[in-house]
C-alpha cells in the first residue's frame, strides 16, 4: 500500500508510543504520554480522538488537544454527533487520509476544504478503527503538521492508530462522556464532564469470530511485524499457505488490513502485547 521503510529512529519512537499505550488509565495519562510522544513524530499542533456509533455518528466519548472550540462547534451539530468532512471520507474507505489544503490532489470540495481553510488550518491527517461488530468506531485527526503532508506520515498513521485505538477505548470504557457543551463554550479541552456514561460494550465480545489455533500463531507474528514469508519459515509452511491463513483472519474479523485485523484481536483479548 505504501512504498514507504521506516528509519530505525523512527521506527524506536513507534514502539516507545505503544508501550505509552500499554500503560495509560487516564485521559490525562493518554493525553500527555501518548499524545505527547505523536507530537515528536508528526509534529502536530492539533489532535482530537473521539469514539462515535458509526449509523448516526453520536458521539460516545471525545478528547481535544488544540483544536479551536469555534471549529468543533461546526463539526459537532445540536444532537452531539460528528459531522467532519474528513471523518466521513475516512469511514467510507477506512485508510489513513491526509489533506493539505491548497495543493493538488486534494480530494474535498470546496465547501468541505473551506471549513479547514476558514480556521486556517493548513493540513490534516486522520485515520480510526472500526469495532468488530461495526456498531462504533474510534477516530483521530491530527492537524497543522509541519512541513508537507507526505506518503509517510500516512505509513506512520497505519502503525500508531491501532495501539491508539486499543489504548483509547479501554480509558473511554473506564470513564465517564466528556461534557461536550462545556468543550465548545471554551473550557478545558481535555477535561471529562458528569455527563452520561459511556456505552457499556461488555456484550460485543459475544461477537468475536472462531479463531483456530494455527491463525492465532499467525495473529501473533503479524503482530510482531513479521512478513508471510517469515511467518513461513517460523512455523515451517509455505509462503501461500500463511497468506491464505491471513485471508481468513481479514475476512472472519472483517479487518481491511493486516494491522486492522491486530488491532481487533487485540480489543477482543484473542492475542496480548
Amino acid at each position: 500500500m505504501f512504498d514507504v521503510t521506516l528509519d530505525k529512529k523512527t521506527a524506536y519512537d513507534i514502539y516507545i508510543i505503544a508501550e505509552a499505550c500499554l500503560k495509560a488509565q487516564t485521559r490525562d495519562s493518554f493525553s500527555q504520554d501518548v499524545i505527547g510522544r505523536t507530537q515528536q513524530i508528526l509534529r502536530q499542533e492539533m489532535t482530537i480522538c473521539g469514539v462515535m456509533e458509526i449509523d448516526t455518528a453520536k458521539i460516545i466519548s471525545i478528547l481535544n488537544a488544540g483544536f479551536p472550540a469555534t471549529f468543533l462547534a461546526s463539526i459537532i451539530d445540536v444532537d452531539e454527533c460528528f459531522r467532519s468532512p474528513l471523518y466521513r471520507r475516512w469511514l467510507n474507505v477506512q485508510t489513513p487520509q491526509g489533506i493539505e489544503f491548497g495543493r493538488r490532489g486534494n480530494s474535498l470540495s470546496a465547501d468541505e476544504s473551506e471549513l479547514y481553510e476558514s480556521f486556517k488550518i493548513s493540513n490534516v491527517l486522520a485515520h480510526g478503527m472500526v469495532d468488530l461488530d461495526h456498531r462504533y468506531t474510534t477516530y483521530f485527526s491530527f492537524a497543522q503538521i509541519q512541513g508537507r503532508v507526505e506518503p509517510h506520515h500516512l505509513y506512520l498513521m497505519s502503525f500508531m492508530i491501532p495501539h491508539l485505538h486499543v489504548a483509547y477505548r479501554r480509558i473511554s470504557h473506564a470513564r465517564r462522556r466528556s461534557d461536550l457543551s462545556g468543550m465548545l463554550g471554551g473550557q478545558s479541552q481535555t477535561s471529562c464532564g458528569p455527563a452520561q456514561s459511556v456505552v457499556d460494550n461488555t456484550n460485543e465480545m459475544k461477537c468475536v469470530p472462531k479463531i483456530s489455533s494455527r491463525e492465532l500463531e499467525v495473529l501473533r507474528w503479524l503482530l510482531n511485524g513479521k512478513s508471510n514469508w517469515d511467518i513461513g519459515k517460523i512455523l515451517n509452511i509455505s509462503e501461500f499457505t500463511v497468506k491464505n491463513h491471513v485471508q481468513k483472519i481479514l475476512k472472519k474479523l472483517n479487518a481491511n488490513s493486516r494491522q486492522h485485523a491486530v488491532a481487533k484481536a487485540l480489543e477482543a483479548g484473542l492475542i496480548q502485547l
